[in-house]
């Protein structure tokens, strides 16, 4: 879980536009929610690894937001024991 401070819907937007993730999606990555919350923005991904995950940020995630002056996320990774997608 990622948890943006002062995070906007089209700071949100702009990341999403440098990263690409429509024509480049993230390696290994499974799936990705991502919504307003007090104070800020929050996006809850499932990954295949930490490793990877960890990878992404690293290399892809936070050069970006240093481009755009935008403050790194409270970062929360717990293990997932179940995901169950209902359609």
């Amino acid at each position: 879980m990622l948890r943006y401070p002062n995070m906007t819907q089209a700071k949100y937007d702009e990341v999403e536009r440098e990263l690409r993730r429509n024509d480049q999606p993230a390696e290994g990555e499974v799936l990705s929610i991502v919504g307003p919350l007090d104070g800020g923005w929050q996006v809850v991904d499932v990954w295949e690894s930490q490793d990877v995950f960890e990878t992404y940020m690293r290399d892809r995630v936070k050069p970006v937001l240093q481009r755009l002056g935008i403050q790194d996320p409270v970062v929360t990774v717990f293990p997932v024991s179940d995901l169950q997608i209902k359609a």
